[in-house]
């Protein structure tokens, strides 16, 4: 497995939309889709080589994009650390909390000791661990009322008016394209190294005009999505792990049936 790495960087609000239950909110999520970064190249696949509606008859587009030869992972927050490098930030897992009075020390409830018996707050956000030190970046986040639309008068709803929360510009964030050496070549050589495009909900209006570049001159070999982390480097104490899912998942049994026990 080989990955390219990509950097997004938000020209002006964008949102990403996510349930949360209230008709009169629209929410967004604090990551960039894989999905919606796939469908960027996919548009571009199909607008080069002309395949309108018959894109699925050909094979490339077929292997890449539905067959699952390549895979785009979700694009999370980044910051420049005073070095000028910059570092990305992964959810927090849940368990890690620090104490009430104390946001420097934290802990892990996975593997509790005579401090966790304190009151502690969960760690919202984003982070990354450096040594026994956690950093970490908040994705910044603005609230736009607008009005509701009638869509069979083309008015506005008198007195009607809903939220949009989305995410601020001049954010950035990066992720990966995953898949052979020989499809990630092509790849590179197929789609343009910096491009401006609009993504997300409502980009026909106000939001999601982004700037895409790739950050790989050439594909790299792929281990993990945080950097410096591979199996050789996890140390496992007394047996025991606790597992972060950077993203929806689903488990089969042994049956071939999808279950929520691992």
């Amino acid at each position: 497995m080989h990955k390219v790495t990509y950097r997004i960087t938000t020209l002006s609000p964008a949102l990403f939309v996510m349930n949360v239950g209230d008709t009169n909110m629209v929410a967004t999520r604090e990551y960039i889709p894989g999905s919606v970064v796939m469908g960027i190249f996919a548009g571009e696949f199909i607008k080069k080589n002309s395949l309108g509606s018959n894109a699925h008859t050909n094979s490339t587009f077929y292997q890449w994009f539905l067959k699952g030869d390549v895979r785009f992972t979700n694009a999370y927050i980044v910051s420049q650390d005073e070095r000028g490098n910059f570092q990305k930030y992964f959810f927090i897992p849940l368990s890690i909390k620090h104490q009430k009075d104390d946001e420097n020390t934290f802990y892990d409830l996975f593997f509790p000791d005579e401090d966790t018996v304190r009151q502690h707050v969960y760690k919202v956000g984003f982070g990354r661990m450096e040594g026994n030190i956690l950093y970490r970046q908040q994705v910044k986040k603005s609230l736009n009322f607008h009005h509701q639309r009638d869509p069979e008068k083309g008015t506005v709803k008198e007195g009607m008016i809903f939220n949009y929360e989305s995410m601020d510009a001049h954010q950035t964030f990066e992720g990966n394209i995953l898949g052979s050496c020989e499809a990630l070549k092509d790849i590179l050589a197929l789609f343009p190294k910096e491009q401006v495009a609009y993504i997300g909900r409502s980009r026909n209006a106000q939001y999601g005009k982004i700037r895409f570049e790739f950050i790989s001159k050439e594909p790299e070999d792929f281990d993990s999505e945080i950097d410096g982390f591979t199996a050789n480097t996890l140390e496992i104490e007394n047996g025991e792990i606790s597992l972060t899912l950077l993203s929806n998942t689903i488990i089969y049994n042994d049956n071939g049936l999808s279950t929520t026990v691992v």
